[in-house]
């Protein structure tokens, strides 16, 4: 069986979604290509688990996608080089991309986090959707204002020569092939982590990059540490320092957690190789509990060890709850010709105890979780970096910071501002009558059909003519 999505419990009922949650639900379920953004904690992965579940109701097959190993598993789906069988390294218009399973059985195809997805793979991933008959319907999703793709090694100078002087930077907006899918734009804006209303206009504007509000965050944030909290940096050589200084500082016996894996689960683990953990070590929780005993991001302190599977962990929130070996799965997606879909297939798994060293946090582990509390040393150097962290914890009561907040470090791209100002007046002013472009979908059991491409011409060779 393939793995449920990662909930999280900020996200709103069904009952309780909100009505631009609503609109884009019923957008994806009628077949139009979607971009669904919002800031953090607005509800995305809600849209995606049920419109999920209601395309899964009418039949259509659903491959369900992600940039990054980590990404793929927390919303139980694969990563797009998987999907779409693409190699590493940049991708340029020579690169051979060819259509196989599953993306040529798709009916609809989601990639979340689409801001970690560089323009040369959305490049490729467009270039290989287009040889599929009937095209299928392309939902992307994510927020451009927070962590932005990696460019690894020499990729950056590889992505200026392959763009040229159309080059513009490594987001998916800013390929060849963004505009080519008239996306329907839905920004969600009802906040469901932050209920304070002063500290969620502040980050509203911080993800604007209002370097103004810095001030105000650090005025009415705390400068006293806060108990229990973990410290939250940039780098992973403070963080790293931090927790082997804290747990080797603790009296008593290590007890040595080691992950099993199974089957092909691919890079990107959700917890660390080995876990090492004593008798009071902070820790916080990296999956949501079956039982909604804690969810992933519960921080809280070890108080002792059942056997050789189970840690007694005090959460801060006051019960004493026992965690043991959870498995995260990596998933496929097969065609089943009998029953005429693609269904997923689960092609490897990875135990560990789902717990983390918790005094100190890098700012990228935290994407994706809500802290009770935070100590954040707010130096950042990446786009996005302090916008994720601020946005972590559901009040400025809940903050404490190491030193006042210094405008340069609030760092926002400016074509992303631009994108995203155009991106809200779209969303504002759509007319369905100008935008008719819907999935033209296949009938149940019959087998797509792929477009033959033909190679490029080789060029002659001979004397210049003339």
């Amino acid at each position: 069986m393939a793995p449920e999505p990662e909930n999280t419990r900020d996200e709103p009922e069904t009952d309780a979604a909100d009505p631009c949650q609503r609109a884009a639900i019923e957008a994806i379920v009628a077949g139009e290509n979607v971009f669904l953004t919002g800031g953090a904690g607005c509800g995305k992965s809600f849209v995606i688990q049920e419109a999920r579940r209601r395309l899964k109701e009418l039949r259509r097959n659903v491959v369900v996608c992600a940039p990054t190993g980590i990404a793929a598993v927390n919303v139980g789906g694969t990563t797009v080089h998987r999907a779409f069988h693409l190699g590493i390294g940049v991708l340029g218009r020579d690169s051979r991309l060819r259509v196989r399973e599953p993306v040529s059985e798709a009916d609809v195809v989601i990639i979340d986090e689409v801001s970690m997805l560089r323009c040369d793979v959305f490049d490729a991933v467009t270039a290989i959707l287009r040889k599929v008959r009937p095209r299928p319907q392309l939902v992307v999703v994510g927020d451009f204002s927070q962590l932005p793709p990696v460019t690894a090694g020499n990729d950056l100078d590889a992505l200026r020569d392959e763009y040229g002087l159309l080059w513009r930077g490594p987001f998916a907006f800013q390929g060849r092939t963004w505009a080519s899918w008239d996306f329907h734009p839905f920004v969600l804006t009802q906040c469901h982590r932050q209920q304070d209303a002063a500290f969620l206009a502040a980050l509203t504007n911080l993800r604007k990059g209002d370097r103004a509000t810095c001030r105000w965050i650090w005025e009415q944030a705390r400068h006293d540490p806060i108990p229990g909290a973990p410290f939250v940096a940039a780098t992973n050589r403070v963080v790293d320092r931090v927790n082997q200084e804290r747990l080797a500082a603790l009296t008593g016996e290590e007890h040595v957690y080691r992950s099993e894996r199974s089957g092909e689960f691919g890079c990107g683990n959700p917890v660390d190789e080995t876990v090492v953990l004593k008798r009071g070590a902070r820790v916080v929780c990296c999956k949501n509990d079956p039982a909604d005993r804690f969810v992933n991001g519960s921080c809280g302190e070890v108080v002792g060890f059942s056997g050789s599977k189970t840690v007694r962990v005090r959460l801060d929130s006051g019960p004493t709850v026992a965690v043991e070996p959870v498995t995260w799965s990596a998933v496929d997606y097969e065609y089943d010709e009998d029953e005429g879909e693609l269904r997923e297939v689960e092609r490897g798994t990875f135990t560990q105890m789902p717990l983390r060293l918790a005094w100190a946090m890098t700012i990228h582990k935290t994407q994706g979780l809500t802290l009770d509390a935070m100590n954040l040393d707010p130096v950042c150097f990446e786009n996005g970096q302090l916008y994720v962290a601020l946005s972590r914890v559901r009040s400025v009561g809940d903050l404490a910071l190491t030193q006042p907040v210094d405008p340069l470090w609030l760092k926002v791209d400016p074509e992303v501002r631009a994108f995203h100002r155009q991106v809200w007046e779209t969303s504002q002013t759509w007319d369905p009558a100008e935008h008719t472009v819907k999935t033209e979908w296949r009938p149940k059991g019959r087998r797509r059909a792929c477009a033959r491409v033909r190679p490029r011409p080789k060029p002659r060779r001979g004397p210049f003519p003339g």
